[in-house]
């Protein structure tokens, strides 16, 4: 499983993930969210990998106490970038309803998923490389990305910088910790 290969690469959070109401999180963003993520958010939560990457919580209600950034605002980042740039998409991505946000670095790059298949376990993660200034796609959900990025199995870091490029002893804070 590959959560397991990454728990060996990122330390998870002393108090554990984050609990989250699936179905109202889900109906809240119009859609099913990747089996990788639930597992990702219930082990790790909202958070960052050693300050240079950081998770988006699904949904995220005003007050105190809540994590700092959610899926909606990382969509929001993801669609504001595309009605820019669309070079480096695949073909089928015709809008920015097919792209939804999970993540950003501390370089400028917005991760995302590209949402135009019907499964949400098929569907690949997108980059907007900052460096690049195009999107780069990996064929990989988000937690095999993650592996990808710390264990340096791409063709090239998929990130501006190479922080976490190929450095796969890591450690995760969580919005509570941090």
């Amino acid at each position: 499983m590959s959560l397991d290969r990454l728990r060996t690469m990122l330390s998870a959070p002393a108090g554990g993930g984050d609990s989250v109401d699936w179905e109202a999180a889900e109906a809240a963003l119009g859609r099913r969210l990747p089996s990788d993520y639930r597992e990702f958010i219930a082990v790790y939560g909202a958070g960052s990998i050693s300050d240079h990457l950081g998770v988006a919580i699904p949904v995220s209600t005003s007050g105190p106490g809540e994590p700092p950034i959610d899926v909606v605002e990382e969509t929001g980042e993801a669609r504001f970038t595309f009605a820019r740039v669309r070079s480096g998409l695949p073909a089928d991505v015709t809008d920015e309803s097919a792209l939804l946000g999970w993540g950003h670095s501390d370089s400028a790059d917005t991760l995302c998923w590209i949402t135009t298949d019907p499964d949400p376990d098929n569907w690949p993660v997108a980059v907007w490389s900052d460096f690049e200034q195009q999107w780069l796609v990996f064929k990989v959900g988000m937690v095999d990305f993650l592996i990808g990025l710390l264990a340096g199995e791409f063709d090239e870091c998929p990130l501006s910088d190479l922080s976490l490029w190929g450095r796969p002893s890591q450690r995760y804070l969580s919005w509570r910790e941090a």
